[in-house]
C-alpha cells in the first residue's frame, strides 16, 4: 500500500559518541546528503518522511527498560561523565539523543501500523545491544524492543525480528528470550571472534519462549551465497510457520567486507540482495515491514551500502559496482551450510523445515 517511506530527521545526528569513538552522528548526515541527490528519490519513488508525534517519553522507555536504568542514563546525560560499558561512554545529552533514535523507529512503526505504507525504513534505529537494565555496544536504549512492545500494546499479536547486523543483538534477545509473542532471528559473525560473544546455535529461548530465538553464527568472510542459504533454508520457513503480524528488521552496512570493525563478506550487490530478500520474506507472510538502519563504520562505504540495501527493500534497481572486488570461497559457503544444519537440529523440536 503506497510507496515506501524513508524516515529521517537531522536530530538523529545528536546520537554521537565523543572523540575517536566509531559511532558518530556524522554518518547519518553523510548518508542523507548522498541519498537525497539520487534520481529515484528526487522522482518520489521513495518518500522521505519526518518523525510523527507524539515524541517518545519515559512511558515508551518503560515498556522495556527499568526505571532505575532510565534514571541512571538521565543522570549520566546531564554530566556527560561515566560509562555504560567499556565501549559505551556517556556524553552530554545522551538521554535526549537516544529518544531521537527511538522516535525514528517508532515513527516508522506508526506509518506502517496506520496503513500509510507497507515498508518504512528508519535511519538511526537499531540499538540492539541495550537490555532491560544495561547499555553497551554503542547502544543506550533498545528502540527495536520498544517498537515490538509498542506494537503488541497496539493490537498486534506476533512480531518477527530479523537482526542482520554483523554483531548479534544480545539486548533484544535477552528482552524476548522468554516470549512466544516475539520471534527473534539473528544472523551475525561467529561470536567466538566478535562482540558481544553471544548468539550460538544452542541459544533458542527459555520457558514459554523456547524455540522462538534463532541464532545463525556465520564464518569469517561469509558473503551473498551464505546469506542466501540462511534466508532460504531458515528465515523463510520460520517466518511462514510463525505467521507474524509485522516484520521488524535491523542492521546496516557492517557486514560489508571492508567494514573496519567486522570480518564478513557482503558487497554492494550483496546488500541489494539482502534488501530484496527481506522484502520477499515480508510479502510471503505479513506484508508489513519496518527496517531500522544504523550500523556501519566507514563513511566511504555507508552511503552506497545503505542505499543498496534500501533500494533492495523498496524493489528498485541500482548499479552496485565496488572499488575493490571480493569473492566468497566455496569453503566458507560449506561452513555456513554446516551452521544452517546445526540450527535446524537445534530447532527441530519446535518448527518444521
Amino acid at each position: 500500500m503506497g510507496k515506501p517511506y524513508l524516515v529521517f530527521d537531522d536530530s538523529v545526528a545528536m546520537y554521537s559518541f565523543p572523540e575517536d569513538h566509531p559511532f558518530k552522528g556524522s554518518r547519518f548526515k553523510v548518508f542523507i546528503n548522498y541519498f537525497l541527490g539520487l534520481e529515484e528519490v528526487r522522482k518520489g519513488e521513495i518518500i522521505v518522511k519526518g518523525f510523527v508525534p507524539p515524541e517518545p517519553s519515559e512511558k515508551e522507555l518503560e515498556l522495556v527498560h527499568t526505571p532505575e536504568y532510565i534514571e541512571l542514563v538521565k543522570n549520566m546525560s546531564k554530566t556527560g561523565i561515566g560509562w555504560l560499558s567499556a565501549d559505551t561512554p556517556a556524553f552530554k545529552g545522551m538521554h535526549e539523543a537516544s529518544l531521537k533514535m527511538i522516535h525514528a523507529t517508532l515513527s516508522a512503526g506508526r506509518y506502517v501500523l496506520e496503513n500509510k505504507t507497507t515498508m518504512a525504513i528508519a535511519i538511526g534505529g537499531g540499538l540492539h545491544h541495550a537490555g532491560k537494565n544495561y547499555g553497551e555496544g554503542f547502544c543506550v536504549y533498545n528502540d527495536i524492543a520498544i517498537l515490538a512492545k509498542w506494537l503488541l500494546r497496539n493490537g498486534l499479536k506476533k512480531i518477527f525480528i530479523f537482526d542482520y547486523d554483523a554483531h548479534q543483538g544480545n539486548g533484544t534477545m535477552d528482552i524476548f528470550y522468554d516470549s512466544p509473542e516475539v520471534f527473534f532471528f539473528s544472523v551475525h559473525q561467529d561470536p567466538r571472534i566478535l562482540y558481544p560473544g553471544q548468539g550460538f546455535t544452542w541459544q533458542i529461548g527459555r520457558g514459554e519462549g523456547k524455540g522462538y530465538t534463532c541464532n545463525v553464527p556465520l564464518p569469517l568472510k561469509a558473503g551473498k551465497k551464505s546469506y542466501e542459504a540462511v534466508i532460504n533454508e531458515l528465515l523463510f520457513p520460520l517466518m511462514q510457520e510463525f505467521k507474524p503480524d509485522m516484520l521488524i528488521a535491523n542492521g546496516g552496512s557492517d557486514p560489508h567486507f571492508l567494514d573496519p570493525l567486522t570480518d564478513l563478506g557482503l558487497d554492494m550487490e550483496g546488500f541489494h540482495f539482502l534488501g530484496r530478500k527481506i522484502r520477499e520474506a515480508s510479502e510471503r507472510t505479513c506484508g508489513r515491514t519496518v527496517d531500522a538502519i544504523a550500523s556501519g563504520y566507514d563513511e566511504k562505504i555507508i552511503p552506497r551500502a545503505w542505499t543498496s540495501l534500501i533500494y533492495g527493500l523498496c524493489g528498485l534497481k541500482i548499479r552496485t559496482e565496488e572499488k575493490e572486488n571480493f569473492f566468497e570461497s566455496k569453503k566458507t559457503v560449506e561452513k555456513t551450510r554446516q551452521v544452517v544444519n546445526e540450527v535446524k537440529r537445534a530447532l527441530a523440536e519446535y518448527w518444521s523445515f
